[in-house]
């Protein structure tokens, strides 16, 4: 998806190649786990800027904030 302020990773998220296989795609996202799951500072560190994120950008309120910055009212008076 396309986001006004953008999800990066590594900062954000931890992501993975897509594939259409799923046994790849399986062994792809335990790799990853095993890889990081003893790294509890990486992972409270993505974890809290995906939620700063989310509270600035992911919410109802926080997305109609967002389109009412991004629109000029004038145009339609």
């Amino acid at each position: 998806q396309k986001f006004k302020n953008e999800l990066i990773e590594g900062v954000h998220y931890l992501g993975f190649e897509p594939t259409d296989d799923p046994e790849k795609m399986a062994k792809d996202i335990i790799s990853l786990y095993e890889k990081l799951k003893n790294n509890s500072k990486l992972l409270e560190k993505i974890s809290e800027n995906g939620y700063k994120w989310y509270l600035e950008n992911g919410s109802i309120q926080k997305n109609a904030d967002i389109i009412l910055e991004q629109l000029n009212l004038e145009l339609i008076k």
